[in-house]
């Protein structure tokens, strides 16, 4: 797995690392989302800039979301995902399947 933390505490990457993470992200999303409902399933998601951190103001010390502050912080990118109806790309069902299998086995 690319290493998220690298690209999002410094500078922007090459867009074809941010692609990688990006997909990387994609396909953690997508075994998640096999493993529940639809309803309950992530349908749109934007890699943010930045870090959540307690000098952001977004953690508290014991590193819990101060998820008001999140909201405040990210309200223009969260509006934008309801508004446009921004979808990621979807796998397949054998994709899908294939990423449900391999999440069951991972160590």
């Amino acid at each position: 797995m690319p290493e998220v933390g690298a690209a999002a505490s410094g500078g922007r990457g090459t867009a074809a690392e941010e692609e990688e993470i990006r997909a990387e992200v994609g396909r953690a999303v997508a075994r998640a989302n096999s493993a529940v409902s639809r309803g309950e399933s992530i349908r749109a998601f934007r890699i943010l800039p930045g870090e959540f951190s307690q000098e952001s103001g977004l953690m508290t010390p014991s590193l819990k979301l101060r998820r008001a502050a999140i909201v405040r912080a990210y309200a223009a990118e969260i509006d934008a995902l309801y508004a446009r109806g921004e979808r990621e790309p979807q796998l397949s069902r054998a994709e899908r399947r294939r990423a449900a299998a391999a999440s069951r086995y991972a160590v």
